[in-house]
């Protein structure tokens, strides 16, 4: 089944973004690896970090990200669906795309995310999205998180999700319109 959404591109011109055609890119880009930290280790020094100026990682995903908030809420469902993909960084950009539309319907499987997938990558930007969508029904889970996950990087969004949440000082409107 394909999904259309109109959306402006820079130039004011319409043209139709496809939630399935975005994550298609993503796919297709070889991204250096992340380690169970979620640090990036440069593909061929083999260290942490990226020491290739010109490399263009940050650059697929950021416009990735702007495909997906300007698919918007019409398209959550096709997003949602990208949580449970095989490529990290699909799950990575939809969980990210997720927290900026504020999609409060995604939560179920946002916290599937946080709980289940084996990527720290993957759970980290997941738990992001559940504070910026202030989900309040995830704080038991975001409490858990933090004191148990593995990773270090997650335990600390956690601890930043959580008071997000009871703050109540999530995505805005403007998170939104910046991505577009």
């Amino acid at each position: 089944m394909m999904f259309l959404v109109a959306s402006s591109s820079a130039s004011g011109a319409d043209r139709a973004i496809r939630v399935a055609d975005v994550l298609d890119r993503v796919r297709a880009h070889e991204f250096h690896p992340v380690d169970e930290r979620s640090f990036t280790i440069d593909r061929h020094l083999k260290q942490h970090g990226i020491a290739d100026l010109n490399d263009n990682d940050w650059q697929v995903r950021l416009l990735a990200l702007r495909d997906l908030v300007r698919a918007g809420p019409d398209n959550v469902p096709q997003i949602v669906a990208g949580l449970k993909d095989q490529d990290v960084q699909v799950r990575y950009v939809c969980a990210t795309a997720l927290g900026a539309l504020k999609a409060q319907e995604a939560a179920d499987e946002l916290e599937r995310v946080v709980r289940e997938d084996a990527d720290a990558l993957a759970r980290s930007q997941a738990v992001v999205a559940l504070g910026q969508i202030e989900s309040e029904r995830s704080l038991g889970l975001l409490r858990e998180r933090l004191e148990n996950d593995p990773s270090k990087d997650v335990r600390h969004q956690g601890e930043l999700s959580i008071d997000q949440i009871q703050k109540k000082m999530g995505a805005t409107e403007e998170l939104a319109a910046a991505f577009r």
